[in-house]
């Protein structure tokens, strides 16, 4: 099967992001299946074609320089979209595509959804409109929001199959944008050869990891508030926060409020900071540390879940988004209610005490990535899917 992904976001050029690991892991999968593979992909500055581990990365120029996406969020995309159709015409001339895998953030895949001319299936990740609307971004522009919300519902009304990485999120699109049209649940893809138990630690110190952008909505103020908890009852502690700073609604750096709040509480000592690193190193990171924290407010599937997971790690997340689905509902980690500190320190009190409870659940949470969600398990579900939208163009088409 001929695949197209249209990815905005694909490493290393685009980030390491979740979206752009999804589409990384996914492509390899589908590879490693006998598809081939193009991702159709963005560059701020330079124009690229190029073949790399065995698939083709095509990459487009943005507006950025003319048009700032801080000038309208909608007017932005909506170029931009026009350029990933105009270059998949292109494409498509010589590769005729069996299959074409759109994103619904920002409805990337627009006019190629709305042509009709190949079989489509679209992706959700989180909608950009039902994001902001839902405030779990910075304030964004309304007329934005209704622009691009009507972008991403026409992607949704037109692909010829839908797929969400967990039921929550479908749930929520499906009542976001009134779908009438099933959502077949595929989770999100790892490489369970590349993410691999390493080695049990002595514990000594216990060190807990949080990984992800240091932003509102993935909760370091919420650990932040649990560390001075965690240190009262436990003394051999480190906690590491590792990614990239963000501003919060309060401060241009979250990492200053998070440093300035722990050092107010007299444990800063305990707590180092790191920058965020690409995707190849971070399993020597989770099995450097026993426990690894996911407080998020909301997350449709977090990969930092799954990493640590694989990484045979104790996980401790929160029931919000689709985590506990990844956790097999508290089964392979721990889960707590999003915003409880309190909960979340007693949790990790728990698992810092106990290396028995910590090894036993990084063995039920090896076996669960092994058995759900390894990348070539995903890509094998994912031809299935591709297979109905190429059946469902078909009859279309008569």
């Amino acid at each position: 099967m001929r695949v197209l992904i249209v990815a905005r976001e694909y490493p290393p050029e685009t980030g390491w992001g979740g979206i752009a690991t999804f589409n990384y892991h996914l492509a390899h999968g589908l590879k490693d299946e006998g598809h081939e593979v193009d991702i159709l992909s963005f560059n701020l500055s330079v124009p690229s074609d190029t073949v790399k581990e065995g698939i083709r990365v095509v990459r487009v120029v943005s507006y950025w320089n003319v048009l700032p996406w801080e000038t309208s969020m909608f007017l932005f995309f909506y170029l931009y979209q026009l350029k990933i159709w105009r270059t998949f015409m292109e494409l498509n001339k010589t590769r005729q595509y069996d299959i074409v895998d759109c994103p619904d953030h920002l409805a990337e895949g627009f006019g190629i959804i709305r042509s009709g001319i190949v079989p489509t299936t679209l992706r959700f990740y989180s909608p950009w409109s039902w994001i902001s609307t839902n405030s779990l971004n910075l304030k964004e522009k309304w007329y934005d929001i209704k622009g691009i919300k009507w972008m991403e519902k026409a992607c949704v009304k037109g692909a010829h199959c839908l797929t969400s990485p967990s039921q929550d999120l479908a749930d929520k699109v499906r009542d976001f944008f009134k779908v009438n049209k099933k959502i077949e649940i595929i989770g999100n893809p790892i490489d369970i050869s590349s993410f691999s138990p390493d080695r049990n630690l002595d514990g000594d110190p216990i060190k807990i990891l949080f990984a992800g952008r240091l932003e509102p909505r993935k909760g370091p103020d919420v650990l932040a508030r649990a560390i001075p908890l965690v240190c009262n009852e436990v003394k051999n502690v480190e906690f590491i926060f590792l990614g990239s700073d963000c501003p919060s609604k309060t401060s241009a750096s979250t990492k200053n409020e998070l440093k300035e709040y722990l050092g107010s509480q007299g444990v800063l000592c305990y707590v180092n900071f790191l920058d965020h690193v690409p995707l190849l190193e971070l399993p020597k990171i989770y099995n450097s540390v026993d426990i690894v924290v996911v407080p998020s407010r909301y997350d449709t599937s977090p990969y930092v879940c799954q990493e640590a997971m694989a990484c045979g790690r104790a996980v401790v997340g929160t029931t919000a988004g689709g985590m506990p689905e990844y956790m097999d509902f508290g089964e392979a980690g721990m889960l707590v209610q999003p915003e409880d500190s309190l909960a979340l320190a007693r949790a990790i009190i728990t698992l810092a005490k106990n290396s028995e409870l910590r090894n036993r659940l990084g063995y039920i949470a090896r076996k669960r990535v092994e058995e759900q969600y390894d990348r070539r398990v995903i890509a094998r579900k994912t031809t299935e899917l591709y297979k109905e939208a190429i059946k469902i163009h078909k009859s279309k088409n008569k």
